[in-house]
């Protein structure tokens, strides 16, 4: 019997078990697969960054939780600035040719029957 045929009658069982052995197998199955995937996760992570090995933080280069968020909110609000100015230069962009339209008047032309 080949791999596949067994692992297929293995599945056949299952599904003919009661719910309380449906119930251990995904359990099992579940944590196989969580621990399989946060492996090859921590594999990935430890070749993608590079080991940072004998170097100690310099009293310069050290930056407190609110430096660093103080700074980030500064570039955030800034960047959020602009994008509203932008926004408001649009908006009346907007409403200026809308008004625009709405002065300019209609010409019919009616013509008579010949």
């Amino acid at each position: 019997m080949s791999i596949v045929g067994s692992i297929g009658a293995k599945i056949r069982r299952i599904q003919r078990a009661s719910d309380t052995v449906k119930r251990r197998w995904q359990i099992a199955l579940t944590t196989i697969s969580m621990i399989l995937i946060i492996l090859l996760w921590l594999g990935y992570v430890s070749v993608t960054i590079p080991k940072i090995e004998g170097t100690t933080p310099d009293e310069d280069t050290t930056e407190s939780f609110f430096s660093v968020f103080g700074r980030g909110f500064t570039i955030i609000s800034g960047n959020a600035k602009e994008k509203l100015k932008d926004a408001g230069a649009s908006v009346q962009g907007a409403v200026g040719s809308f008004q625009a339209q709405i002065k300019q008047g209609n010409k019919y032309t009616i013509e008579g029957e010949k």
